[in-house]
């Protein structure tokens, strides 16, 4: 069981305050080293067990002299003592019994150990999962240790954490200098050292051009699997530059070590074709330029790609891969300049689209479990009439639309089918020409005969019962609807038609949420308002819920 490591409690006199903030680095980290632990043979935590105020004790837990199993815990005994120290569980070596825990395991403490005197091998695996910023920190606490940030095989160049503060309204030129500075005295010390990790943070600036450059050069020598260049500008107003990526700095071996690329304001102009990253699992693309072509060749040589992101990219074409991406399960596009997309994703579980509405091909996708589309300029007749045969099988779909259609059908007709769709979530804005609208969204319950759960997040800018009688549609059976929750409903006139129709045709209703405020748009509505919307609720209901049903009406 992995269990964060806190601040220790009470005093820690005689302890140097430099050395007590380096252990706490040390504390903030050790939860997360459960797996970089587990081949060495303990595991390791902290425990309030120590024959001093000091932080030199080191216990070790055993049960019955038997190791235990690998993971990280926090051990608690019931000696009064104070302090701080690292615990080792279950390596079973001989030492002196001196309390137990509340778990009943023996504790054996030696209060002579020191950090530095865990075995190599340990020290190395423990510092090589921390950040930079915590292995220098830590690297104080004695001779030993101090050579031993340069282990670490995450190098992450933060603005922040080298120039010790945001740039806010500081001079960018020289704020950028400043991190070029930083990061090169910190490589000058790292050369021969192996990275796994490059991530680099800070605005872009064409004078970063040339160190970036150099920078992933000397990333690459390092045998990095993960990089992660997050350039973006503090604001976007007015930006056009961008990083161009140094492709011709990647060789053969090295395209093939790459996992995980994250990018943004980043453009990727190849002088020759790229056939892509063959071992390449996630991919983060933002604020990205590339066209369509180099797009497609990158793509259709990721065959292992299992996330792809790509928000706000400028591509102005189609997103259209050649080669099937077997192993994609996870796709998001936002907000980008694109036509269409066309791709063979079988395995996808998860689709999140937000833009214009445009022609969509996933492919015979299997067994899709979630998708969310925010459309633009859309229509029900597309949403219901395309979009079955494009989320095939999808399970649980999300659906926001900018503004009802003014003018459609109060019941769709040739609608499609979400066969397996269990779960169906709306967020629509209604204007006050809408009303008479909300009424059609019924076609999106008839579209989903085994739907189990509904969520309606209404955004209207008016409000008031409405006026006339309501309208009804034919009855349509809604057997296995179980679930409704409304928010965002002021009583205007369509949201209870809608509402009418419900109750009147899922005989299975369980729970019933009517909650006047709203989760999209703001809420202008007075205590007066939600007071009409609730007794024109329960007139409406009244005599039509089945019995059993729990009704909560905020």
């Amino acid at each position: 069981m992995v269990t964060t490591v806190g601040t220790a409690e009470g005093s820690h006199d005689g302890v140097d305050p430099q050395h007590w903030r380096a252990l706490k680095g040390v504390g903030c980290v050790l939860s997360r080293l459960a797996g970089a632990l587990a081949t060495a043979r303990g595991v390791f935590g902290t425990s309030h067990c120590c024959e001093s105020n000091n932080l030199g004790g080191i216990a070790e837990i055993i049960n019955g002299g038997v190791g235990g199993s690998a993971g990280l815990c926090l051990c608690h005994d019931t000696l009064e003592r104070s302090g701080r120290v690292l615990v080792r569980v279950g390596d079973g070596r001989p030492v002196r019994i001196v309390g137990s825990t509340q778990w009943g395991k023996k504790i054996i403490c030696r209060p002579n150990v020191q950090l530095e005197d865990l075995p190599e091998d340990v020290l190395c695996r423990v510092f090589s999962k921390m950040q930079l910023d915590e292995v220098v920190r830590t690297s104080v606490l004695s001779s030993k240790l101090r050579n031993m940030w340069t282990i670490s095989s995450k190098l992450s160049l933060d603005c922040v954490a080298i120039c010790g503060r945001r740039r806010y309204f500081y001079n960018k030129h020289k704020y950028t200098q400043e991190f070029i500075d930083g990061v090169n005295t910190v490589l000058q010390q790292l050369h021969g050292k192996v990275f796994e990790d490059l991530e680099v943070k800070v605005e872009f600036d064409s004078i970063l051009v040339d160190h970036l450059n150099d920078w992933i050069s000397f990333a690459v020598s390092s045998l990095m699997k993960n990089l992660a260049l997050d350039l973006a500008p503090a604001e976007f107003v007015g930006f056009k530059d961008r990083y161009i990526f140094p492709i011709e700095l990647f060789d053969s071996a090295s395209v093939s070590r790459i996992q995980n690329i994250q990018l943004s304001c980043v453009s990727f102009r190849p002088r020759f074709p790229f056939r892509g990253f063959p071992n390449l699992k996630k991919l983060d693309l933002h604020l990205f330029d590339v066209s369509e072509m180099d797009l497609d060749e990158m793509l259709s040589g990721c065959a292992n790609l299992e996330w792809l992101s790509l928000i706000r990219c400028h591509v102005n074409g189609e997103l259209k891969v050649k080669q099937p991406l077997s192993r994609l399960l996870y796709l998001r596009i936002a907000y980008c300049g694109i036509t269409k997309v066309e791709l063979c994703a079988e395995n996808l579980r998860t689709f999140i689209y937000h833009g214009l509405q445009l022609p969509i091909d996933l492919g015979q996708v299997k067994q899709l479990e979630t998708a969310e589309l925010r459309l633009y300029g859309s229509t029900f007749e597309y949403v219901l009439t395309e979009l079955p045969d494009v989320l095939l099988g999808v399970q649980t779909f999300t659906f926001q639309t900018s503004y009802l259609p003014l003018e459609m059908p109060l019941l769709l007709e040739n609608i499609g089918s979400f066969s397996q769709l269990r779960f169906l979530r709306l967020w629509i804005l209604v204007r006050s020409g809408d009303s008479d609208n909300i009424l059609s969204l019924a076609s999106f319950l008839r579209a989903a005969p085994l739907i189990e759960g509904l969520e309606m997040h209404f955004d209207a800018d008016f409000n008031g019962v409405g006026w006339g009688p309501l309208r009804s549609l034919p009855p349509y059976p809604y057997d296995y609807l179980r679930k409704v929750h409304i928010t965002g409903f002021n009583g205007i006139k369509g949201q209870l038609e809608f509402l009418v129709h419900i109750v009147e045709n899922a005989p299975a209703l369980k729970v019933l949420i009517i909650d006047p405020r709203k989760k999209l748009g703001l809420c202008r509505c007075k205590a007066s308002d939600f007071s009409a919307c609730r007794a024109s609720v329960r007139s409406e209901l009244k005599g039509k819920l089945t019995p059993g049903t729990e009704v909560n009406i905020l």
